[in-house]
C-alpha cells in the first residue's frame, strides 16, 4: 500500500511540474516569442551562454567553417533565411539542450580544424628538413666563393659624390657565375646600431668563372641608405659583405632560393604551432 501511495504520488508530482520552454522556430513571430521565455526560464548566469550559442549556431549553419561578409550580407538580404537554417537545429529543443548543441559542434570544429593543422605541421616539417639539406649543400658551394677586402667609401662623381662598395670576389667553386647576391652591414666600432642593413644583387658582366677573381666597384642607388649624405664624412665605418646566394651561368639560383623557402616554412610552422595551442594541444 505504502509503495503504491508513493508511485501515486511521484505520477501527479510529474503532472504538476510545467514542462521547461522550448524554441518554436515555425515563423518568425514564434521564434522570437519562444526565445525570450527559454532566456527568461533559465538562471540570469546562463543567458551569455544561450546568447552565444544561438550566435554561433546561426553563423555556423549559414557560412559554415569560412565565414565571410560577402556571404553575410547576401543572407541578409534573404528573408527568413538565418531562421530557415537555424530552425532545425533549436526548434523544440530547451535553452540547456542548445547550448549542449553548440558546445559539441565547436568541440568537434576545433578537433577537425587542429587535425588538420597537424597535418600541415607534419608535411611543413619534412619540406624544412629538405629545404635545410639542400641549404647545406648549396652552402657548401657559397664558401668556395671568396668575398674580401670589402671597402666603403664616397668617390668624385659626374655630377656629385657618390657611394662605393668595393671588393674582391674569387670564384674557388666548380661553377660559373653570372649574379651574386649579397648581405651587407656598415657599422662603427662601438655602436650596437648598424648605419646600413641591406642586401643588393649585381650581375657580373661576361660572368666569373671557376677560378677567376675580379676586383669590384659598385655604385649603389643614389636614393637609398647606402647614399645618405650624413655617411660622406665619417672615417670611422666598417662594411662586412657577406654571400647569401648566386646565379650560375644556367640561371639556376644556389643559396637564395633554399634560404627564403627555410624562412617561408618557418614562418608558416610559427603560426601553425600557435593556432595549435590556441586549439588546446
Amino acid at each position: 500500500m505504502r509503495l503504491l501511495l508513493c508511485l501515486m504520488f511521484a505520477l501527479l508530482l510529474a503532472a504538476c511540474t510545467p514542462e521547461e520552454p522550448r524554441f518554436d522556430a515555425s515563423t518568425e513571430e514564434a521564434f522570437q516569442a519562444s526565445t525570450k521565455l527559454v532566456r527568461d526560464s533559465m538562471p540570469e548566469t546562463r543567458h551569455p551562454a544561450l546568447q552565444q550559442a544561438l550566435m554561433q549556431l546561426t553563423f555556423q549553419s549559414m557560412m559554415g567553417d569560412n565565414p565571410n561578409l560577402l556571404k553575410l550580407a547576401a543572407a541578409a538580404k534573404t528573408p527568413g533565411s538565418f531562421l530557415g537554417q537555424l530552425a532545425p537545429i533549436v526548434n523544440g529543443r530547451t535553452g540547456e539542450e542548445v547550448i549542449a548543441i553548440a558546445a559539441d559542434m565547436k568541440q568537434k570544429r576545433a578537433e577537425r580544424q587542429l587535425a588538420a593543422v597537424n597535418s600541415e605541421i607534419q608535411t611543413l616539417e619534412l619540406q624544412l628538413q629538405e629545404a635545410q639539406s639542400k641549404h647545406q649543400e648549396e652552402r657548401k658551394t657559397l664558401d668556395r666563393i671568396v668575398i674580401d677586402g670589402a671597402r666603403y667609401y664616397w668617390s668624385k662623381g659626374q655630377f656629385r659624390d657618390e657611394a662605393v662598395i668595393a671588393f674582391k670576389i674569387t670564384n674557388s667553386a666548380e661553377v660559373a657565375i653570372a649574379k651574386i647576391v649579397l648581405h651587407g652591414l656598415l657599422e662603427s666600432p662601438g655602436r650596437s646600431v648598424p648605419w646600413v642593413k641591406d642586401s643588393f644583387s649585381y650581375e657580373i658582366k661576361g660572368g666569373l668563372e671557376p677560378g677567376e677573381a675580379q676586383e669590384l666597384a659598385l655604385a649603389p642607388n643614389i636614393f637609398g641608405s647606402w647614399s645618405e649624405a650624413s655617411l660622406k664624412d665619417r672615417s670611422d665605418l666598417v662594411l662586412t659583405l657577406s654571400l647569401p646566394g648566386i646565379t650560375d651561368a644556367n640561371g639556376n639560383e644556389i643559396g637564395s632560393t633554399s634560404n627564403r623557402n627555410i624562412e617561408r616554412i618557418g614562418e608558416r610552422l610559427a603560426t601553425l604551432r600557435k593556432q595549435r595551442t590556441e586549439l588546446g594541444q
